[in-house]
């Protein structure tokens, strides 16, 4: 969910742009290149929107808002402090990971105010080619992993 609202937003930048054959047009700057190399530094919309459920304060009120909702016998507030646990772990993990692209740290109280990590899991000159070796790597591992175990269950199974 963290990743939503930012995605949405280019979606439509790039429909937008494939529409109007912006990017058929070198000297026309996109939409989302606007969107990438600007809005998201500068425009407060953009910014509101990607840390709306990526902003470390937002996602804690999320978590505290679930988890007394759930203490005191709310049914929903069991999946707002799960949703907000998982938004948590995605930004946790973000943080780190982004070199000057990262969630804003201390929105909404303000809006500038980032970790400039020493790594970014995208750019090759931040380590990104290293990371995305890794990443693969995780990848297939996790899906040998869940194969192993899905063919494990079913020895079980036909077994049982």
């Amino acid at each position: 969910m963290p990743d939503v609202p930012l995605t949405a937003i280019a979606i439509t930048t790039i429909l937008t742009d494939l529409i109007q054959g912006n990017f058929a047009d070198e000297e026309t700057l996109s939409y989302t290149q606007q969107l990438f190399d600007t809005w998201f530094f500068q425009s407060s919309w953009v910014k509101t929107a990607h840390n709306l459920f990526h902003g470390p304060i937002p996602v804690l009120v999320y978590i505290l808002i679930g988890y007394f909702a759930w203490k005191n016998g709310r049914k929903w507030g069991a999946s707002i402090f799960w949703f907000g646990c998982a938004c948590m772990l995605h930004t946790l993990i973000d943080i780190p990971l982004h070199y000057d692209d990262g969630p804003l740290l201390l929105f909404p109280f303000n809006f500038d105010f980032r970790y400039y990590s020493p790594v970014s899991y995208w750019d090759p000159a931040r380590y990104g080619r290293q990371f995305t070796i890794f990443e693969h790597i995780l990848v297939l591992g996790m899906l040998v992993w869940i194969w192993m175990d899905s063919r494990r269950n079913k020895l079980v199974k036909d077994s049982g």
